[in-house]
């Protein structure tokens, strides 16, 4: 097994992960976001909660936006718009209102790179079912310590996965086997997506034959232009083919802006069922138990935390002139509208004035009840005005 940026090599334990990073809290003149220790956090309740209660009006105002003109580029920001109240709801605000919460690892990636096989075996059991069938993870499945139970209890994502306590998994962070990126059935699309934004740290598992798909590069993109922390593993690799893949697939990190992320390298074992030799996927379960420490936990929250902080200010402005173009395009319409409609009420005051609009059925309908004999014959002339007598005024 191989490893590069902060896993292991040559099944050593590994000594680097993500670096400690300090959490974040508003700057002064509140123009930006400036790091410091995740304890300061704590220790400036007002601080923390103007910030969780930011979040929850931009949330609040995310879900009233909508738009309802089909403009070229709206199906885009609609999707935006999607993601980021999934971003808001199932990240920020559950890992705001609770920053000693476990880390979060969501183990995802194309259809077929063996995720639930490697969950399976980092925890030691099978938790999550594993087969050739596509697409196998239907239901995704949360890992975590018996003892964090309480800390995860109200985060939102319990609401779409099967949640499993094995003491096998780490103290401090918690595993999610995740649908497939690139699955057949859109539902588990929109799962793993969704799972993907309340993430405080990514394992993406790609395969020799896999790794240059687009779909997850997609999402690899968006990830690091949010600030997640990401970690790579690259499965089913034949022992002849590792040098020349791992360096093709690092290249490609580099060139996404993901050049510091921990990438394990597991060799191909053939067809087989069950789990993987504990070998295989030890220095990878050493990493996590790192990780698990509670200064490298705290610090991929804080890292996390602050990227996604950071990218609100553009991925808002980006919605916010969407918005806008929504904006101008009505106040267009409501133009060409009022030229349109403009002759057409115009020739309608002229018939009204004209007496144009009487004629026809309406005259034919008001001679019959006005003809001798009829029931108004008693109250209006032969002239058809209405009879009265004359007053002289005083």
């Amino acid at each position: 097994m191989d490893t590069d940026e902060g896993g292991t090599r040559g099944g050593a334990p590994a000594t680097a992960g993500p670096s400690p990073v300090p959490a974040v809290v508003p700057d002064d003149d509140g123009t930006g976001l400036a790091p410091d220790a995740p304890e300061r956090m704590l220790a400036r309740p007002l601080a923390a909660t103007s910030l969780v209660e930011a979040v929850q009006d931009l949330l609040r105002d995310a879900r009233r936006t909508s738009f309802p003109l089909d403009l070229p580029d709206v199906a885009a920001a609609r999707g935006s718009r999607d993601r980021l109240v999934d971003q808001l709801a199932e990240h920020l605000l559950p890992r705001l209102r609770e920053l000693t919460a476990p880390a979060l690892v969501v183990v995802s990636g194309s259809t077929g790179a063996g995720k639930s096989t490697l969950v399976n075996s980092l925890v030691g059991r099978e938790v999550s079912e594993a087969g050739v069938l596509r697409p196998t993870t239907r239901r995704p499945v949360l890992v975590h310590h018996p003892d964090d139970e309480r800390l995860l209890a109200a985060h939102p994502v319990l609401e779409h996965v099967v949640v499993v306590a094995d003491a096998a998994c780490p103290r401090g962070i918690a595993v999610l086997d995740a649908p497939d990126l690139d699955s057949v059935l859109q539902s588990n699309r929109t799962v793993a997506h969704r799972l993907l934004e309340a993430a405080d740290l990514w394992l993406f598992v790609t395969t020799a034959s896999r790794y240059g798909d687009a779909v997850p590069w997609h999402v690899l993109d968006a990830a690091a232009a949010r600030g997640t922390s990401v970690a790579v593993v690259l499965d089913r690799v034949a022992p002849a083919s590792v040098a020349v893949v791992r360096a093709d697939l690092l290249k490609r990190l580099r060139a996404h802006g993901l050049a510091g992320a921990p990438l394990f390298v597991v060799p191909d074992v053939g067809p087989h069922q069950g789990l993987l030799p504990p070998a295989y996927v030890a220095p990878i379960r050493r990493w996590l138990a790192l990780l698990a420490g509670p200064d490298r936990a705290r610090a991929v929250v804080a890292r996390t935390l602050r990227g996604a902080l950071s990218a609100l200010r553009p991925w808002v402005a980006e919605l916010a002139d969407a918005v806008q173009a929504q904006v101008d395009a009505g106040q267009r319409l409501t133009v060409l509208l009022d030229e349109a409609v403009a002759p057409v009420l115009a020739a309608v005051r002229r018939s009204v004035a004209e007496g144009a609009v009487a004629q026809g059925g309406v005259r034919a309908g008001w001679a019959a009840l006005v003809a001798p004999g009829a029931a108004l014959d008693g109250v209006v002339s032969r002239g058809g005005r209405p009879r009265g007598r004359g007053r002289t005024a005083r």
